[in-house]
C-alpha cells in the first residue's frame, strides 16, 4: 500500500470524521499513517465503532485523493501531519488535527509569534477602539494577529492587522468557504491573499461546527491569549481553559465599565490572577517575561534610559572657536500628518507624557500611543522612564 503520506491522512479523516479525535481514541499512541491504514482496513484498531468500520471498507484511497484535488483545485493547500510545514505546536496537542486545509502563506503556522484575540461578536465602542490600537501596535511589531474570523471583535482583530500590514491567522471551524462563521466574504479573501485561513474541514463539509475544537487548534498555534470582551456566561472563555491546558499566557483587557456586565468574564479572569495589560508594549513584557519571546525582539528596548540628575557642567571657552557641525534633521515626509504632528511637539518640548501629546493633538491616548509605537519602530522616538517619550537623538 505505497501511498502519499497526504493520502494516507486524508483516508482516515474520511473513516474517523473531520475535525474528530475518534482517529487518535483508537489509534493507541501509533503516529505512522500506513501502520493506521493497514490496522484500520483490517478492523484491527481496538475500539472502532460500526460506523467506522463500515467506511474503511467503503471508502477507497482514490476518494482521498480526488478529495486532495477537488482542494488544490480551488486554491486550497494540504497540509497532512508528518508534513514539512506541518505546524510544531499542534503536536502537543493529544489529538493534532490530522490534516489541514490551507488558504493563503502556510508559513505563518510556524513562524514568530501569534497572539490569539479573543472577545465578543457584539463589542463596545471601546472595545473595539482598543482592539484596533492594541492589534495596530502589535502588527507594526511583528506580531501575526490570529482570530476565528467572526464579527466584532474577530473580524476587527484581523482587519486591522492586515490594515497595518501586519500578518493575520484565521482558525475556522467549518469549512474555507463557509459563511457560516468564517468571516464576510471581503474578509476571507483578504486574509487568503495577505495572511492565512486555515481549517480541519473539506470543501461542502455539512456537519456541526465544532467552536471547541477550533479554539483548541488556534490557542495551540499561539504564543498567548488577549482576551478583549468577554461576559460571564462567554463561550469565548473555552480559549482560556485551552491555554491553561497548554500552558499559554493569558492576558486580559480591563474592563471599561466595572458593573457592567458585558465585562463580567474579564473581571473573574483578572480575579484569578490572570495579567492585565492596557497596550501592545504590555503584553511584549508579558510575553518577555514568560519567556515566549526574546529580550529586546518586537520592538521592545531592553533595560531602560538612563536620565541624568545632576546639570551639565559648563566647560570653559577656549579662545579658538571649534567649527560647529549641524545636526541632520530627521526625515519625516514618510510619516502621516498626525505623526508628524507629535514629533513637531516632541521637537518643541524634548519630552512629554502620551497624555500630553493626546492633549495638544487632540487626538484619543490609545491613538497617540499607536503613533509613538510606530516611530519607535522606526527608530524615530524613544520611550523614557515614567512613561514620556522623546525623539531619539
Amino acid at each position: 500500500m505505497a501511498k502519499r503520506g497526504d493520502e494516507l491522512w486524508m483516508w482516515l479523516v474520511l473513516v474517523f470524521g473531520a475535525g474528530s479525535k475518534r482517529l487518535w481514541n483508537c489509534a493507541d499512541g501509533c503516529m505512522d499513517a500506513q501502520k493506521l491504514c493497514e490496522a484500520a482496513k483490517a478492523h484491527e484498531l481496538t475500539g472502532m465503532n460500526d460506523g467506522e468500520l463500515d467506511r474503511a471498507d467503503r471508502i477507497t484511497f482514490e476518494d482521498a485523493q480526488k478529495l486532495i484535488e477537488t482542494a488544490e483545485n480551488d486554491g486550497i493547500q494540504v497540509v497532512a501531519y508528518g508534513d514539512e510545514n506541518y505546524p510544531e505546536r499542534l503536536k502537543e496537542l493529544a489529538a493534532p488535527p490530522a490534516v489541514l486545509f490551507c488558504r493563503g502563506d502556510t508559513r505563518l503556522m510556524n513562524e514568530g509569534s501569534i497572539l490569539h484575540m479573543v472577545g465578543t461578536r457584539q463589542p463596545s465602542k471601546y472595545t473595539l477602539s482598543l482592539v484596533n490600537v492594541m492589534c495596530a501596535e502589535l502588527a507594526v511589531r511583528g506580531f501575526t494577529i490570529s482570530s476565528g474570523g467572526a464579527e466584532g471583535v474577530d473580524a476587527k482583530a484581523l482587519e486591522t492587522a492586515l490594515g497595518r500590514g501586519g500578518r493575520a491567522l484565521m482558525v475556522c471551524p467549518a469549512p474555507l468557504e463557509s459563511e457560516r462563521s468564517c468571516g464576510n466574504e471581503e474578509l476571507r479573501e483578504l486574509v487568503a491573499e495577505k495572511g492565512l485561513m486555515i481549517s480541519e474541514y473539506p470543501t461542502g463539509y455539512k456537519g456541526m461546527m465544532n467552536f471547541r475544537r477550533r479554539n483548541e487548534v488556534a490557542v495551540a498555534l499561539s504564543s498567548a491569549v488577549i482576551i478583549a470582551e468577554a461576559g460571564e456566561q462567554s463561550k469565548g472563555l473555552d480559549n482560556v481553559k485551552q491555554a491553561q491546558a497548554l500552558g499559554r499566557p493569558v492576558m486580559v483587557v480591563p474592563p471599561h465599565l466595572l458593573y457592567s456586565e458585558r465585562y463580567f468574564g474579564q473581571k473573574e479572569l483578572l480575579r484569578q490572577g490572570h495579567t492585565a495589560i492596557f497596550d501592545g508594549e504590555d503584553a511584549v513584557r508579558v510575553l518577555t517575561e514568560c519567556g515566549k519571546v526574546e529580550k529586546g525582539s518586537y520592538g521592545l528596548q531592553g533595560g531602560s534610559v538612563k536620565i541624568s540628575a545632576e546639570p551639565a557642567k559648563k566647560q570653559r571657552k577656549n579662545t579658538r572657536e571649534k567649527p560647529v557641525h549641524k545636526t541632520e534633521k530627521p526625515d519625516y515626509s514618510g510619516l502621516g500628518e498626525q505623526a508628524k504632528a507629535i514629533c513637531g511637539l516632541l521637537e518643541e518640548h524634548g519630552s512629554l507624557l502620551a497624555d500630553e501629546l493626546a492633549e495638544k493633538t487632540g487626538l484619543p491616548v490609545l491613538e497617540v500611543l499607536m503613533y509613538l509605537t510606530e516611530l519607535e519602530l522606526e527608530g524615530l522616538a524613544e520611550s523614557l522612564p515614567g512613561k514620556q517619550y522623546r525623539l531619539k537623538s
